[in-house]
C-alpha cells in the first residue's frame, strides 16, 4: 500500500514537473515569437519593407506594433485604405494608444471620410487632451472644412502646447482671411507672454497690425528691453507710429512733455545710448572721439553733452543722432545751442536731417567752428517727405585733405524742434 501511494505521487510530481516544463517552453516560445515580431516591425519600419512587416504579423498576429508598421509603410505609400485597416487592427489590440487613433483619422481625411475622421480625433483628445498634435489635427479639421470659430479652441490650445506651430497655423489664417488682420490674430487667441511675441513678431513681420497686439507691446506684459526690440523691429519694418508708441509707453508720464518732438534735448535724462532705435545714439566705437555728459558747462539746465575729438573722425559717420518721429510732407526748424573752446581741421562737423528711409539729405547747419567757449545758436529749416521719421545727427560731411583729422571740443545743449507753416 505504501508503495502504491508513494507511485501515486511520484507520478503526479511528474506530471507537474512535465506540465511546468510545458508552461516555461511555452512562455519561451511566447517570448521569442514576441521578440521577432517586434524586431521585425522595426526593420520594416526603417527599410519600408511591406515583406518584413508581413513577417512581424505571422510571427505574433496580436501584436499591436506589427500592424502599427504596416500602417504606417502604406501610409509612406499613400496607401491610405490599406493603412486605415492596419491601424483599425492595432487598435483593437492597444486601444489606448492616442497615436494610433491620430494616424486613423489622417487616413480618415486623405479617403474624405471626414465624419470618421473627427471620429477618430475625438477619440485621441479623450486619451490626450492636453497634446499638442491631438488638437492640431482636430483643429485643422474643422479648419479645413470651415468651421473656423471652433477650428480655434483647438489650434490655439494646440500652438500653447507646441509654439513652433504658430507660424504655421499664421500662414494657413493669413492665406484664408486675407487682408484681415483681426481674423488672423483671432486664429491662435495666444494666452502666455511668450506666445503673444511670437505672434506680433509675426504680424510686423507681414506688414498687419492690430489694435490688440498694439496694446500687448505697450502694455505691463512686456519688460523695458522686450519694448526695445519691438520698437527697433518695428523701426526695421518702418512702422514708425508704432515704434513710437511703443517707446514712449516705456517711460513715467513726466519723462516726456506732450509737445515736445526732440526727446531730452536738454540731454537731462539720458544715461545711455537708447536701445531702441529713439532717443540719443552716441557712437561708442569710433576711438578719435569721446562722448561724457557734462554738469560743469551747459546753456540751460544742469547738463549737456561734451565731445571730444582727436584724430582721424570718419567723414559721414553720425557720432550722435536722434531718431525723431513726425509728421510728412511739414516743414520744421530745428534749433540747437553749441559751444566750442576750440576746433581744429579741415572738414569741421555740422548737424545734420535726414530722411528715415531713404537717408535723402532734408537739411544741414553751417559747420561748427570754435566760438572761444561762448555759446551760440544754429537753425536748420527742412521739409519732410512720405516718411514720418527724420534722423538727427552730429557728423562731418566733407574735407578737402586726406588725411583729415579733426581736434578739439564741442558742447551742444537745447536742442528743439517745432512745425513751421507750410
Amino acid at each position: 500500500m505504501k508503495f502504491l501511494i508513494s507511485t501515486v505521487f511520484s507520478y503526479r510530481n511528474r506530471l507537474a514537473a512535465l506540465g511546468y516544463f510545458a508552461f516555461v517552453l511555452f512562455l519561451g516560445v511566447s517570448a521569442a515569437e514576441h521578440g521577432l515580431s517586434n524586431y521585425y516591425a522595426d526593420k520594416a519600419l526603417l527599410t519600408g519593407s511591406n515583406i518584413l512587416a508581413d513577417s512581424a504579423i505571422s510571427f505574433e498576429p496580436e501584436n499591436p506594433n506589427a500592424h502599427n508598421s504596416r500602417g504606417m509603410i502604406s501610409l509612406r505609400n499613400k496607401d491610405y485604405l490599406v493603412a486605415a485597416e492596419a491601424f483599425e487592427k492595432a487598435i483593437s489590440l492597444r486601444d489606448k494608444d492616442f497615436s494610433l487613433w491620430l494616424s486613423l483619422g489622417y487616413c480618415r481625411v486623405q479617403l474624405g471620410d471626414f465624419g470618421s475622421a473627427r471620429t477618430a480625433y475625438e477619440k485621441a483628445l479623450v486619451l490626450a487632451p492636453n497634446y499638442s498634435q491631438p488638437n492640431y489635427r482636430m483643429g485643422m479639421l474643422l479648419f479645413e472644412n470651415g468651421q473656423y470659430e471652433e477650428s480655434t479652441t483647438f489650434l490655439s490650445k494646440a500652438a500653447e502646447q507646441d509654439i513652433e506651430l504658430y507660424p504655421e497655423i499664421l500662414d494657413l489664417a493669413r492665406k484664408t482671411f486675407v487682408d484681415n488682420p483681426v481674423a488672423i490674430e483671432n486664429s491662435v487667441r495666444p494666452n502666455s507672454v511668450e506666445a503673444k511675441k511670437i505672434v506680433a513678431r509675426y504680424m510686423i513681420n507681414h506688414n498687419l497690425m492690430t489694435d490688440a497686439i498694439k496694446a500687448f507691446m505697450k502694455g505691463d506684459e512686456l519688460s523695458k528691453g522686450e519694448k526695445n526690440e519691438f520698437a527697433r523691429y518695428l523701426i526695421s519694418k518702418q512702422d514708425f507710429q508704432a515704434a513710437f508708441e511703443v517707446w514712449l509707453s516705456r517711460m513715467k508720464t513726466d519723462d516726456r512733455a506732450a509737445n515736445e518732438l526732440i526727446f531730452d534735448g536738454g540731454f537731462e535724462k539720458i544715461d545711455a545710448s537708447d536701445e531702441s532705435g529713439f532717443g540719443w545714439q552716441i557712437d561708442q566705437t569710433t576711438s578719435a572721439i569721446s562722448v561724457a555728459l557734462d554738469e560743469k558747462e551747459f546753456h540751460s539746465g544742469s547738463r549737456a553733452v561734451r565731445i571730444k575729438f582727436a584724430g582721424n573722425v570718419e567723414l559721414n559717420r553720425r557720432l550722435i543722432c536722434q531718431l525723431t518721429y513726425i509728421r510728412p510732407h511739414q516743414r520744421y526748424e530745428l534749433k540747437f545751442f553749441f559751444s566750442s573752446p576750440e576746433l581744429i581741421s579741415a572738414g569741421l562737423p555740422v548737424i545734420v536731417v535726414n530722411d528715415a528711409v531713404s537717408d535723402k539729405l532734408l537739411g544741414r547747419s553751417n559747420e561748427i567752428q570754435s566760438t572761444d567757449a561762448r555759446w551760440f545758436e544754429a537753425r536748420v529749416v527742412f521739409v519732410t517727405q512720405d516718411t514720418p521719421a527724420v534722423t538727427i545727427s552730429l557728423q562731418r560731411p566733407s574735407c578737402n585733405m586726406s588725411p583729415c583729422p579733426l581736434f578739439g571740443e564741442l558742447i551742444l545743449d537745447d536742442f528743439s524742434l517745432s512745425e513751421l507753416p507750410n
